[in-house]
């Protein structure tokens, strides 16, 4: 490429800047502007003195001073080449990974793409209806956002603070890789910005704890769940949700974060048990296989079960309290509009119903907004692992299979509206491991910290009952999390 610059410019110079002859030069006028303008600058043949110069050819009368004018533009060109090569080697030096990072970058965006028009082939056909049924409530106080999905008006979204003086804020979502990855990603988000957001109209640092669980909030108000907020991922569409949450083979999603009051931000994050902090993509991916002993065509059904019943929990809770619903694609596609929401919502100061005078704005440093990580993660899981679990040619699995368990699970809840939700445990082959480890995880934790659970069906869940039938109070006391 620099051959062919250098040689381009030393072209250009030898037709149009050094002409060789008059000849050449009254041509060169003729072409670029027109006889006239030649004329009008006396561009004539040089007057001849005396006899020697009468008798000299043309050619070599012009030949010194034309091989000199060579010379010098040359040496010009030169210049300009080496100066442009000093750049570009300067920029290389002082950041050796940026040309690296770009072209992996565009080779990344391109994968990204070509996955993101992959995946419009997995949504079911009734997922319109189940994407109806995902509410969100946002604070009144929360003015940057305007969310369509929001069926509550603003200012009736309750905000529950607990005697600690901390606001509780939960990102909930089913066990996943993605939504591990989504946490990391609000935990930068808000590293980078909470010095400028974190503190309220009085000019008081914000003290908020942030705290990352599968678990549904228990029946009830603040009192019962003890959420000041809550964040809701979503992972879109429903067989990408279905495939993370399926291959997510790690420990429990008990990921904790708090800003303190002096602005300073700690957590403690925990790898899943069976992932090793620094392990891989391909490590964490740990797909489902005959080795293992889980069958697939009987665990993704009862995954996809579970899956709508906690979206079905969550939506209830929206009824009431403070929540946002954040959706993959949504955030892939406009990471900036996402970002800013979320710090809206989390650094927003009013409390019970969500009355501010005058609101925090979300001032963002977008360089800072990367969502690189959870891209790839993305297309790690559809193009190596999760595009067997879809096969349209196999009667167990398939689009049409799983959109008649969604279609079934809508119809049997009256698009999900009917309380309660159905039990994560009243599911086929629910003797698995796999589903019985799962639905622990999706039910209420009833002994977790600011938690109470008041309702039968919530006790319950907890330990497995799935007929329910009002265990007597010393079996509620001894529960899986003891």
């Amino acid at each position: 490429m620099h051959v062919f610059l250098f040689s381009t410019l030393f072209w250009y110079g030898t037709k149009y800047i050094v002409p060789r002859t008059y000849e050449q030069h009254s041509a060169l006028c003729v072409e670029l502007f027109d006889l006239s303008s030649c004329v009008a600058h006396h561009h004539h043949p040089p007057m001849l003195h005396n006899h020697r110069h009468r008798h000299r050819p043309r050619r070599q009368r012009g030949k010194r001073s034309t091989f000199i004018i060579y010379i010098s533009v040359a040496i010009m060109f030169i210049w300009c080449y080496a100066a442009f090569y000093f750049f570009l080697v300067y920029s290389a030096v002082e950041n050796p990974n940026s040309s690296r990072e770009v072209k992996q970058e565009q080779k990344n965006g391109h994968a990204i793409v070509d996955v993101q028009k992959n995946l419009g082939s997995w949504i079911l056909p009734n997922e319109i209806d189940f994407v109806k049924t995902i509410t969100s409530c946002i604070p009144s106080d929360c003015t940057s956002i305007n969310r369509l999905e929001s069926k509550k008006k603003r200012g009736q979204c309750l905000q529950f603070v607990p005697e600690t003086g901390k606001e509780r804020i939960g990102i909930l979502s089913p066990p996943g890789i993605l939504s591990n990855e989504f946490y990391n990603w609000v935990i930068k988000l808000i590293e980078t910005h909470h010095e400028e957001l974190g503190s309220n109209s009085d000019g008081n640092n914000i003290k908020i704890e942030l705290i990352s669980t599968s678990h549904v909030p228990p029946y009830g108000y603040g009192k019962n769940h003890g959420w000041t907020k809550i964040i809701r991922f979503v992972t879109d569409p429903i067989a990408l949700g279905l495939a993370d949450i399926v291959m997510y083979q790690g420990g429990e999603m008990y990921q904790k974060s708090s800003v303190s009051s002096t602005g300073e931000v700690t957590r403690l994050i925990p790898a899943p048990q069976s992932v090793a902090v620094d392990s891989t993509i391909e490590q964490q991916l740990l797909a489902f296989d005959e080795n293992n002993g889980v069958d697939i065509k009987e665990e993704l059904p009862q995954a996809l079960r579970q899956m709508i019943r906690w979206n079905c929990r969550l939506s209830h809770v929206s009824a009431h309290t403070a929540l946002l619903t954040v959706a993959l694609q949504e955030m892939i596609e406009d990471p900036a509009t996402t970002a800013t929401d979320l710090l809206s919502f989390i650094f927003s100061t009013g409390m019970k119903k969500g009355l501010d005078d005058s609101p925090k704005k979300a001032q963002l440093m977008k360089n800072k907004i990367d969502t690189t990580q959870l891209k790839r993660l993305m297309n790690d899981i559809v193009t190596k692992h999760a595009s067997s679990f879809f096969d349209e040619e196999n009667q167990n699995v398939g689009r049409e299979y799983f959109n008649k368990i969604l279609q079934t699970e809508l119809e049997k809840t009256n698009n999900l509206s009917d309380w309660p939700c159905l039990s994560f445990w009243s599911v086929s082959n629910n003797d698995l491991l796999s589903v019985q480890k799962r639905a622990r995880d999706l039910a209420p934790n009833c002994t977790a910290e600011h938690t109470k659970c008041s309702v039968t069906r919530d006790l319950c869940e907890e330990e497995g009952d799935v007929e329910c039938k009002a265990p007597p109070k010393e079996k509620r006391i001894h529960s899986f999390y003891n």
